[in-house]
């Protein structure tokens, strides 16, 4: 496989990244460093079409497929995978706003289909909890987790916290003017809301009330905004969706504290001139590891210091690519004619040419 791997979301099991490679339709991972990328070993040719959000539980990851009809279970001991047919696609893209880890099981939130979705990663079997009146006709468009809680939010200022423990929803309504929500973040007992245009909502879950942190809106270089991040010293570090610019900002008086161009010294993916440069992300006690989206380089950030520090992994060579797909399977061609041997020394030669 040539050129590089992109992805919408990622995860993070035991030190290593895991995300489902957009191009190739594969498993793949590397480790915090991000120096290196490899193929997650699969026994079998199981493809869906493309990955969406993701989690994991214990010994397995799982992906939620764009389309919104199958959640892929890989089990890393075993290297086998399973698809699970779910009845959530309703459009092209954009079925889902979350799925959750919780417990033994996966919770999963649609966007277009007015229930929560429960995997029982145990039994491989499904729950259903279906929206109660008078909450059914809301499309909400992101979630964000809290303990046993998760809190959803709709881009006409509804607000709903569902308790996982018990199913008891409560119902909140704003009258700020959240809409075009993009991304939302928990951080200590404040949910951050991010809006296209750039401005943050916050919501207190403990006072119920919100209120828009007081960015200089001035100051804003990008069109169009898509993720946040949070650093120590109180800051805000946001990210372009339509735009070169990722900024930082002071959580307490809203003042741009620098901001750098993404697009210098960096190369852009074939294709993708107008893609948000990063969605999917994961994190720890120290790190934001953003997955490239449209560029060939990924991203950390410090949750100590706000730094940037920008990663070109090693992507494995064509041959590794020959190799993982025959160890999975699939029928290849080779010169005309249909020869694993002949590959596999085709494959051979590539390895000793390097």
């Amino acid at each position: 496989m040539d050129g590089v791997f992109s992805t919408r979301d990622c995860m993070i099991y035991n030190e290593d990244i895991y995300y489902y490679a957009a191009e190739a339709g594969w498993i793949v991972k590397m480790d915090k460093t991000m120096t290196a990328l490899h193929y997650v070993p699969v026994c079998e040719y199981n493809q869906i079409f493309r990955g969406d959000c993701c989690a994991c539980e214990r010994d397995s990851l799982y992906f939620l497929s764009v389309d919104g009809t199958c959640l892929l279970e890989y089990k890393l001991k075993e290297g086998t995978c399973h698809n699970y047919p779910i009845d959530c696609g309703r459009k092209q893209d954009g079925n889902f706003i979350a799925i959750f880890s919780i417990g033994n099981d996966l919770y999963i939130f649609p966007r277009y289909v007015k229930q929560v979705l429960i995997f029982h990663c145990d039994s491989k079997e499904f729950s259903i909890w279906r929206y109660p009146q008078p909450w059914a006709d809301i499309i909400f468009q992101s979630a964000c987790q809290q303990n046993e809680k998760v809190w959803m939010f709709s881009n006409d200022g509804e607000i709903v916290c569902i308790d996982l423990k018990t199913y008891q929803w409560e119902f909140f309504k704003t009258d700020i003017g959240i809409s075009d929500i993009v991304h939302t973040a928990l951080r200590q007992e404040l949910v951050y809301i991010l809006l296209g245009g750039g401005e943050v909502c916050i919501w207190d879950t403990v006072e119920k009330e919100a209120c828009f942190l007081e960015i200089q809106k001035e100051q804003q270089r990008n069109k169009r905004y898509i993720r946040m991040a949070f650093v120590e010293a109180n800051r805000c570090v946001l990210l372009p969706a339509i735009g070169k610019y990722i900024e930082t900002y002071d959580l307490e008086t809203g003042r741009l504290i620098f901001a750098e161009d993404i697009t210098a010294g960096r190369e852009r993916i074939a294709g993708r001139d107008n893609w948000a440069a990063f969605r999917g992300y994961s994190e720890d006690s120290e790190w934001y590891y953003f997955m490239s989206h449209a560029y060939k380089e990924h991203l950390k950030i410090s949750k100590k210091t706000g730094s940037l520090f920008w990663r070109l992994p090693q992507y494995p060579s064509k041959a590794d690519w020959l190799r993982h797909r025959i160890d999975r399977g699939e029928t290849l061609f080779y010169e005309g004619e249909q020869s694993s041997l002949d590959l596999c020394t085709y494959i051979d030669s590539l390895v000793k040419a390097r």
